[in-house]
């Protein structure tokens, strides 16, 4: 059995009906409707933990901060979101899951192969925004990211056949040109 709460605190009871490899079932029962959650493992390991994107150090830059915060702390704040994401997209890259799920991550990003876009600002995830301040503050980092990507060039290295390596590496620049 797993408790949890829902965010206006109703507590919920989750029971696992299934185990077996890397997937579980979970089951909710409540008000005599049943639900199932299937969840399935992404098989990916960071045998260094400093490079797990999900470690707490790595992960800092998705929680909401108590006050308004400087251009030098947003500055960080979305050096650390580039350095999750290239982390992720490292680890994803020598695993054997090269199906990167981001349901769920806070994102200002749109992803392809051999490019790297901002969302424009009515586009913004909600998730992103709720790990600023302010909507205002979530705009103003976005905004400098985009100033980043529009005011540098990037290497993509076009001999690396795994889009995912080329990916984080273009991340890697990023970063150092922040």
């Amino acid at each position: 059995m797993i408790d949890a709460k829902f965010d206006d605190g109703t507590p919920a009871k989750y029971f696992i009906q299934a185990v077996e490899g890397d997937s579980m079932v979970l089951q909710r029962i409540e008000n005599n409707r049943k639900t199932l959650l299937y969840i399935k493992a992404t098989n990916v390991f960071w045998p260094d933990a400093s490079t797990d994107p999900y470690n707490e150090k790595n992960s800092l830059w998705r929680v909401k901060p108590s006050a308004p915060e400087t251009q030098d702390q947003l500055k960080k704040r979305i050096k650390d979101c580039v350095k999750f994401y290239e982390y992720m997209f490292r680890g994803y890259a020598v695993s054997t899951n090269n199906d990167i799920d981001f349901l769920g991550l806070p994102c200002c990003f749109r992803w392809y192969q051999g490019g790297i876009l901002v969302e424009g600002a009515d586009h913004l995830d909600k998730k992103w925004i709720d790990c600023f301040y302010s909507e205002d503050q979530a705009l103003q980092a976005r905004q400098m990211i985009e100033d980043v990507l529009t005011n540098n060039k990037y290497t993509w290295d076009t001999t690396q056949t795994n889009w995912l390596l080329q990916t984080a590496d273009v991340l890697k620049q990023i970063y150092n040109k922040m």
